[in-house]
């Protein structure tokens, strides 16, 4: 992994930081299961809203794909459950609080229309035996106000806590975009449930330039309190006993 600020020593600081992390994580397949938040084409492709409207540059949520493709091969091989989520962050379809925030914005953004290309799948997509969330919320533990918004739209969507009921889960993998947003969001409300949560910091992203500083950050929060913080590779399966 590259340096991103050399030139600026605070930052720096903060990027070795994080890439330092690499403590060895044994997970236990029975329990365990594998979250793939929101790969999706406005928040990952040169072509979504998130790069033509804010001009950002994504080609860093683009790097982490073929890592999480040989990550989620090994959760699948491992018989745990691999589950993604898509994210609708559309005014009329998320809860009251969080669209009024969007519509405080002088040129609110439309994310993720599930009427547009937008939300589909990016570089990496679920294959025969993996779940999908399809969430309303940043957080991808839908409240049952959430879960209700969604299927009176007429929006199918299984809830992670089902998931996890059925396979007895209790060690969370959380990956994908955006690491301060949705990824961060969704492990906090893990941590909240009960569970507890793996980071693999190589494997989660947000957009080059500014909001680099906020995915590092996020990192080194999460890795303080509310989960384990290493890289995917030192992340393995065995049996606990």
């Amino acid at each position: 992994m590259s340096l991103t600020f050399q030139n600026d020593p605070t930052l720096q600081a903060l990027e070795e930081s994080v890439i330092s992390l690499g403590k060895e994580v044994t997970l236990d397949p029975q329990r365990s299961a594998l979250a793939i938040v929101d790969m999706q084409v406005d928040y990952c492709a040169p072509t979504g809203q998130f790069a033509k409207q804010l001009n950002a540059d994504v080609s860093p949520n683009q790097e982490i794909i073929d890592r999480l493709t040989q990550f989620a091969a090994r959760f699948r091989a491992a018989g745990s459950p691999v589950i993604f989520t898509r994210m609708i962050e559309i005014p009329e379809l998320m809860p009251e609080n969080l669209a009024r925030k969007i519509l405080s914005y002088p040129n609110p953004l439309r994310l993720c229309d599930p009427k547009t290309d937008g939300f589909n799948y990016f570089g990496i997509h679920p294959v025969d035996g993996d779940y999908e969330i399809v969430k309303n919320t940043y957080n991808s533990f839908l409240s049952d106000a959430s879960y209700q918004l969604l299927v009176n739209a007429r929006i199918e969507t299984a809830r992670l806590e089902d998931i996890f009921q059925k396979h007895n889960t209790q060690h969370l993998v959380w990956t994908g975009v955006l690491t301060a947003r949705c990824v961060q969001a969704s492990l906090l409300g893990s941590v909240d449930r009960g569970y507890d949560n793996v980071l693999p910091f190589d494997l989660v992203s947000m957009p080059a330039g500014p909001l680099r500083v906020k995915h590092f950050s996020a990192i080194s929060e999460m890795d303080i309190l509310f989960a384990e913080v290493t890289r995917s590779d030192k992340i393995s399966f065995g049996q606990k006993r």
